[in-house]
């Protein structure tokens, strides 16, 4: 199978994990290296918050595979994440973490980690064995009618979430997206939606709309039947 991962192909047939599914191997593996945080500003493990706040920063790939609508995760993502609570433990900043580790290969990431790996992806495995959504087999192997559904992840109709820009652990927070036009959105810094007049915003974007189209950027709105050309 072939997984892309930001500009790079990477050739991975291992375990397959849901986000909830990583976040526990993380855990597991990371109990068993006995790994812990140095102070308490970071976390000792990963929660599905943290994980995705990686991926922003380039420290987690993007997922290897989708399912539906439910991103897939492979051995080199829990690499990943090891490696980031192994060095953070030792006293690394995330910083620091960030020019160890962007674009580090596999057995970089397990050099990062140390002694204790085997048992560390042991546990992990013993731990997506009890998850009903994680997954030991790429999709489509076997007989793919034998097998629930999986089942997507949530994801909120109208919000969408941006990270917050203090500390070493950035956690992320909601925002209120709302629809102008067909191609353009406007972000709120705000989970409140019951108190925006959707209706005034849209009114008040007409020049915004009207500005974009003529740039080029937004396209331009069906002429009515009849109407000069």
């Amino acid at each position: 199978m072939l997984t892309l991962s930001y500009n790079t192909v990477i050739m991975d047939s291992g375990p397959r994990y849901t986000l909830a599914g990583l976040a526990d191997a993380s855990a597991a593996a990371l109990d068993a290296l006995g790994v812990e945080a140095r102070n308490g500003q970071v976390r000792d493990r990963p929660d599905i918050r943290t994980i995705r706040y990686y991926g922003t920063l380039g420290l987690v790939n993007r997922p290897a595979e989708m399912s539906g609508r439910t991103a897939l995760y492979s051995g080199t993502h829990l690499l990943q994440v090891l490696a980031v609570k192994a060095l953070q433990a030792r006293g690394a900043s995330l910083a620091d973490v960030q020019r160890t580790l962007v674009g580090a290969s596999d057995g970089e990431l397990r050099s990062a980690i140390g002694p204790g790996l085997p048992a560390a992806l042991a546990a992990a495995a013993e731990a997506s064995a009890t998850q009903p959504c994680a997954t030991q087999q790429r999709p489509g192997d076997g007989a793919f009618w034998r097998a629930a559904p999986a089942v997507p992840e949530p994801t909120p109709a109208s919000t969408t979430t941006a990270a917050v820009t203090t500390g070493p652990e950035t956690q992320p927070r909601q925002v209120t997206a709302i629809e102008l036009a067909p191609g353009t959105t406007l972000l709120i810094d705000s989970d409140n939606i019951h108190t925006v007049d959707v209706a005034a915003l849209q009114a008040a974007a007409g020049p915004l709309l009207t500005y974009l189209t003529g740039a080029g950027l937004l396209p331009a709105p069906p002429t009515s039947p009849g109407a000069d050309t």
